[in-house]
Parts: C-alpha cells; sequence; structure tokens
C-alpha cells in the first residue's frame, strides 16, 4: 500500500534541517523562493514561472540538493494542474521522481530531500503494478521515518506516515499474499498507530482539512467515531 498524496498541508518553510548547511548566497534564493511558493503554486502560469526560475538554478547549480527537492516540489504542483485540465502527467512525475532520488544520494541529511521522495514515491505508484506499489510503499515509509527523524516536527511527514500506516492497516488478503510472496513478510500496521500520527500533524497543524478527515476516517475503523 502506498499513499497517493494530492495535498500536502503548507509549504513548511525550515532552514534548519539541511537548507541550513548550503552558503548563505544559496539560503537566501531559498528563502525568496520558499516566501512566494504558495502564491505561486495556485496557478499554470505561476507554476511555469517558478520551474522556469529552478530549472536555471538546477542548471547553475548542478547536484544542489536544496535546489533540487524545490524543484521537485514545483513539478508536483504543476502536474497537479495537468491533472485537473486532463492532461497526462506521468511523464512529469517520474521525472520529478528522478531529481527526487538524486536530492535524497546528495542530500543525507536534509528532510525534505527524503519527503518530497516519498510523496513522488507515493503519487507515481498509480501508473505501477501490485508489485511495484508494494515495494514502492517500503521505500515510502523508510524515507518519511527519516525525515521526521532529521525533522521531527513536520506536519506533512507525520500525516504521510498517519496515511501510510492507515492503508497498511487496511491491506487487502491479496495484497498481503503477495507481499508476503515478495518479501517474506507482510507489512504491519493498526489504526490506532495511524491515528497517533494524524493526531501528532494536528497538534502542529489543527486547520488541515485533509488531515482532520483522516482523524474521523481512524476513529470510524477504530468504532469510535461517538
Amino acid at each position: 500500500a502506498v499513499v497517493s498524496t494530492q495535498s500536502t498541508g503548507s509549504s513548511g518553510i525550515n532552514a534548519e534541517y539541511g537548507d541550513s548547511r548550503c552558503e548563505r548566497d544559496l539560503l537566501e534564493i531559498c528563502r525568496s523562493i520558499d516566501e512566494r511558493h504558495d502564491v505561486l503554486k495556485v496557478t499554470e502560469q505561476g507554476c511555469e514561472q517558478s520551474l522556469d526560475q529552478l530549472r536555471q538554478l538546477n542548471s547553475s547549480r548542478p547536484n544542489t540538493p536544496q535546489i533540487m527537492w524545490r524543484l521537485v516540489r514545483m513539478m508536483f504542483e504543476e502536474a497537479k494542474h495537468n491533472a485537473r485540465a486532463g492532461l497526462d502527467s506521468k511523464t512529469q512525475l517520474v521525472e520529478a521522481l528522478d531529481i527526487a532520488r538524486s536530492a535524497v544520494d546528495m542530500g543525507e541529511q536534509n528532510s525534505k530531500c527524503h519527503l518530497w521522495y516519498a510523496i513522488l514515491l507515493g503519487d507515481t505508484c498509480k501508473y505501477d503494478d501490485t508489485k511495484a506499489k508494494l515495494t514502492k510503499g517500503m521505500e515510502f515509509d523508510k524515507h518519511v521515518r527519516i525525515s521526521l527523524q532529521l525533522d521531527p516536527h513536520n506536519s506533512t511527514a507525520l500525516h504521510l506516515l498517519g496515511r501510510y500506516c492507515y492503508e497498511v492497516a487496511g491491506i487487502k488478503w491479496w495484497e498481503a499474499k503477495i507481499a508476503a510472496k515478495l518479501f517474506g513478510s507482510v507489512p504491519q500496521s493498526t489504526y490506532d498507530e495511524a491515528l497517533k500520527h494524524f493526531l501528532a500533524a494536528d497538534e502542529l497543524n489543527s486547520e488541515w482539512v485533509e488531515n482532520t478527515l483522516f482523524i474521523v476516517k481512524c476513529l470510524v475503523a477504530l468504532g469510535r467515531e461517538k
């Protein structure tokens, strides 16, 4: 089971978990990008404007994880616009996944590199067969947890871990059978564990509607909706 994320909360600007290790001029560039991100991502034109800048930066500063995960983030936002317009986003999302994978290799101590790699793993699984989805699910879980180790107070990572646990808690019998055959074991989790992560995310971002929805879903699954 893999989460296909359509919402990632706010941009979660925080330079303390990897970005602060870069040069001062790059840090200023990143802060400027983050300050405009939530406005630019709303429209296709804004996404294109930001992507032009990020691609230029990625070319002039190759193998820079602080630029790479921000490029992936905006590619993800543009792909959502394309999907709403009925356009195929597969090529763009697969490209973003490749960049995110490279960003992790270049920025092992950057929480956002791990977070956005996990997000793209989750979002591209819709193009995969069951075996690939299960494999990506294990990778998704690994990198969300690494992101949280590096930045324990990221509401998006907590929500995504909750989504993973929720999906695993409700894994279908045939998915469990395939997982056991492929990996020798079946992913384990419970709705209680998922609820714990959603509640932790809610403490940090109580206005996130999607997270609140999953709190309710967990309570219903546990028979505690009243």
